[in-house]
């Protein structure tokens, strides 16, 4: 009986620490890996392991800079094992969040523009490796610094830089070739 209180407590500490960094983590494993099934994935791999050690991430300082570098090597990992052809994602949940921001104008024109916009870009993140990848959403998109990554992702703050600039400019490069209309274009 006493195991089972301790196996209970254990799962509401973990249940605990872990849920307020779900979304969070999951957004960032959408983000990487491009797919919502990947990226469920992803994060059901990351809880499962996880959830063995979660003793040792009670006594972390910073649990959810871990769990996302956790996660990013997760993915690192999953890419080196599949080096398969990329899936195309049906963009079910792309379209459900576009769709569910309220639009001051509320046109559907514009509602059409913004999701085709988001898909240009979700493309144009495809095309990137995955340190690349990582880089831009982590700095551009989830607003973590470059010193702040450099725990994260474990790489020295110079890489980084360079990453950054490299990933911004195949971005750019890439999305200047897509047939934009001159309202959405990125310009230098």
């Amino acid at each position: 009986m006493a195991l089972f209180k301790s196996s209970s407590s254990r799962a509401r500490q973990f249940d605990s620490l872990v849920r307020p960094l779900l979304p969070q983590l999951y957004r960032q494993a959408y983000r990487l890996c491009g797919h919502r099934q990947n990226a469920e994935d992803l994060v059901q791999e990351l809880l499962t392991r996880m959830y063995a050690r979660s003793s040792s991430l009670n006594e972390l300082d910073n649990a959810k800079s871990w769990l996302l570098r956790a996660m990013y090597n997760l993915f690192i990992d999953s890419v080196r094992k599949q080096k398969q052809d990329k899936q195309i994602d049906s963009g079910e949940v792309a379209d459900e969040a576009i769709l569910a921001v309220p639009c001051p104008n509320g046109s559907a024109e514009e509602m059409t523009m913004r999701l085709l916009e988001q898909q240009r870009i979700e493309t144009a993140l495809d095309t990137l490796s995955a340190d690349h990848r990582a880089v831009i959403v982590l700095h551009d998109m989830e607003g973590y610094t470059l010193v702040e990554l450099e725990s994260v992702l474990e790489v020295p703050l110079g890489t980084l830089k360079s990453r950054l600039h490299r990933a911004r400019r195949q971005l750019r490069e890439k999305l200047l070739v897509e047939p934009f209309d001159n309202e959405l274009r990125v310009t230098q």
